[in-house]
This record gives structure tokens, C-alpha cells and sequence, in this order.
């Protein structure tokens, strides 16, 4: 039996790169890297005019994080721009790691030719350089689905055989395939390089922008449950017949609680969305 088990990033295997956002740390990054000198202090005018306006171009390109928000300030030296971009994103990254609590999953799963997993998320082009150094760490390969996984074999086309003792981690992000993971051509992408239909289950585990801080445009009112049901129906059309999905939502708590008390219901998601990938 052979599974395949979705990850999303933000706000699944990620809590603090959501944390990032809060207004005191977005506040003092925005300070510490030298984007308030430029005029951006306040998080209210990162979100509208640096983050929205330019949110679905860099999710969709390799242009990245720091090349939108480089070309959205304006009336500065250009020296002081890349600088002040370079060293937020640089912060942002530096948060975005993976919780520890997923890397018994990780660890389990490499060396097992039956679950394979996937990290498909909507994200910046820098995630997929970050992600790969820091799965390293836990000598654990990424490899991205950009690259290409099919071989031809007597004419058909079958899964490529890792030739690797650890079996990698593969990763779609919509800035490697050019589309949003609500868009038909992303789920296209994945089911063509590494054949969908060959899993007999597929769990989906997602949060579907539920966890995102309130400024962020991926959590626009309405657009959860739109993404939810749009992502489960073109996964399943690309070939995902026998898909399980687990809504990893963060519903008892707000951004604004204390840390400790959302990495504790972080943490208790996380046990229980590890339960179904026991049974994997």
C-alpha cells in the first residue's frame, strides 16, 4: 500500500513563521531590519502596501520575497532598499522552521519506500533554498518537483526510483510551478511527475490559510473554506481518488494569546494529525 502524505507550510509544519506576523514581532523586525526607516513602521502599511499588493505575483514566480517587496518601495537609494529587504527576509526566514514536533514523521518516513511525503504549499521562491538546508539538518534530502520525477521505462512512464538510501522529501511550492495551490495547473504538475494515481491513499494535511495572522490577504474572510473545497476537488481530479483530508485549524486560540499557549495547542494539532499517519 502506498501512501502519500500533503503537508502545507505555513501555519502546519510552521507556527512561527505565522508568530512572525503578530504586530510586536512584525513591529520590531520592521525596525531591526531598516524598513521602518524607509516609512515602513507600522505593521498596518507593511500588510497594505508592501504585502497584498504584491502577494500573487511573488507566490507565482522566482522573483521571490525579497525582489517584490524590492521593486514595491519606492523614492529610496536603491543600496538602502536591498539592504533593509535582504535582512527582513533574512528574519522572516530565520522563522520559519519547521516545529519539532513533526520530525518524528519525517524520520520515520524516509527510509520507507510505501509513504512518501509532500510538501505542497503556496509560497516565495526563498522557501524552497530554506527548506532544503533545513531538512539537511536532519539529514534528510529535499527535492523539488521543478526538477522532474518521471522516467521513461519500455515506452510508459513510471515513478523515478530514488537511488538514495533516504528516500527525500519532495516539495511543490506555486513559485517552482508557476500556479497557486487553488489553481488547476499546480495539482496538474504534481499528478504528472509523480503519478498521482499510484497511491492507493492520499492524506491531506492543510490548514488551508486558517492559521494565517488576520492582516494576511491568504486569510481574506471567505477564503479558507473556498481554498479548502477547491484544493480537495482538483487534488482528487488529478488523481487522488482515496484522499483523506485533516483541517489543521487552530480554533481555540487568536494570534494575540500568549506563545506558550499556542504552541501548546500547536503541538496537541500536531499529535493528532500524527495519529492518522501512524495508520500510513
Amino acid at each position: 500500500m502506498e501512501t502519500l502524505i500533503v503537508l502545507d507550510f505555513a501555519g502546519t509544519l510552521s507556527i512561527e513563521t505565522i508568530l512572525f506576523g503578530r504586530e510586536d514581532r512584525l513591529r520590531r523586525a520592521l525596525v531591526q531590519s531598516g524598513l521602518a526607516a524607509l516609512g515602513y513602521r507600522e505593521p498596518k502599511r507593511f500588510w497594505e502596501d508592501l504585502v497584498i499588493p504584491t502577494w500573487e505575483e511573488g507566490a507565482r514566480s522566482s522573483i521571490g520575497y525579497t525582489g517584490v517587496l524590492r521593486n514595491q518601495i519606492k523614492a529610496h537609494p536603491i543600496k538602502e532598499i536591498e539592504k533593509a529587504v535582504n535582512s527582513f527576509v533574512a528574519r522572516y526566514l530565520r522563522h520559519s522552521r519547521i516545529h519539532p514536533a513533526w520530525r518524528p514523521l519525517f524520520e520515520r518516513t524516509r527510509n520507507s519506500s510505501d509513504v512518501q511525503i509532500l510538501i505542497a504549499t503556496d509560497h516565495y521562491a526563498e522557501l524552497t533554498w530554506h527548506l532544503r538546508q533545513e531538512l539537511r539538518s536532519w539529514r534528510i534530502p529535499l527535492l523539488p518537483l521543478r526538477n522532474g520525477l518521471i522516467q521513461k521505462s519500455a515506452g510508459q512512464e513510471v515513478p523515478y526510483s530514488f537511488p538514495q538510501k533516504r528516500q527525500p522529501v519532495l516539495l511543490a511550492t506555486s513559485a517552482d510551478l508557476g500556479a497557486l495551490k487553488s489553481e488547476p495547473l499546480f495539482w496538474e504538475t504534481v499528478a504528472e511527475q509523480i503519478l498521482l494515481s499510484r497511491f492507493s491513499r492520499i492524506l491531506l494535511i492543510d490548514d488551508f490559510g486558517f492559521n494565517e495572522h488576520p492582516g494576511d490577504p491568504y486569510r481574506a474572510q471567505g477564503k479558507v473554506e473556498q481554498r479548502r473545497n477547491t484544493v480537495t476537488r482538483l487534488l482528487s481530479k488529478a488523481g487522488g481518488k482515496s484522499l483523506e483530508v485533516f483541517p489543521f485549524y487552530l480554533e481555540n486560540v487568536t494570534l494575540e494569546d500568549p506563545p506558550c499557549k499556542i504552541h501548546q495547542s500547536f503541538e496537541a494539532l500536531i499529535q493528532q494529525a500524527l495519529v492518522l499517519c501512524q495508520s500510513a
